[in-house]
């Protein structure tokens, strides 16, 4: 195993590790109940963490196309679920197994598809922390701009909903992960347009 593979395996496994921490962890927003059918349809696919185990388990020895098939499984998998965190979790993956297979930008500009639909099912949920980590995942790969928007569409769910910490947390994790937003100069903000007639 070269160098490379070496440290894209460490990255996933690492992203493993949190796979069933944040498959558990419930949000202050609520993950939305399925109706019973869908529960019941939903039962009888297999478990995408299996398949990104296998992933893992594959990048480890080397065998990148094993990885890569494994890990469209579990793709396919949580796409199927329609399941935010599940999406951010295959597309943190992508990244250490898209390098080893193919390249950095092309693994980064899969996994920003990715985490933009996660993002648009946590709006779609209205589940504010969704949102947050879908827009948090963005500003990993440096997308500071959709990640602040991200952090927008999660801060005015927030808003909409009942829970009046919401908002705080939210606005907390955005300047954790962006910074606290800097009020643009008065100097540079565009003054209003007059019409002058004769």
């Amino acid at each position: 195993m070269n160098r490379t593979t070496w440290c894209m395996t460490i990255g996933l496994g690492a992203c493993l590790t949190g796979v069933g921490m944040l498959a558990g962890t419930p949000t202050e927003s609520g993950r939305p109940v399925a109706p019973a059918g869908d529960d019941l349809e939903r039962s009888t696919i297999p478990d995408w963490r299996d398949r990104l185990r296998r992933a893992g388990s594959a990048l480890s020895e080397g065998d990148a196309a094993g990885a890569e098939r494994a890990w469209d499984e579990a793709y396919r998998l949580a796409l199927a679920t329609s399941d935010p965190y599940a999406m951010i979790e295959v597309g943190r993956a992508y990244l250490a197994i898209g390098e080893v297979v193919y390249d950095h930008p092309m693994a980064a500009a899969r996994a920003r598809r990715i985490f933009l639909s996660a993002l648009f099912l946590g709006r779609g949920l209205r589940n504010v922390h969704a949102v947050a980590a879908a827009a948090e995942a963005l500003a990993a790969l440096g997308d500071h701009d959709l990640a602040a928007r991200g952090f927008r569409i999660a801060v005015t769910l927030a808003q909409r909903g009942s829970d009046a910490g919401a908002v705080d947390r939210v606005m907390a994790q955005r300047d954790r992960v962006l910074g606290p937003p800097r009020e643009e100069p008065a100097a540079l903000r565009p003054a209003s347009e007059t019409v002058q007639t004769r």
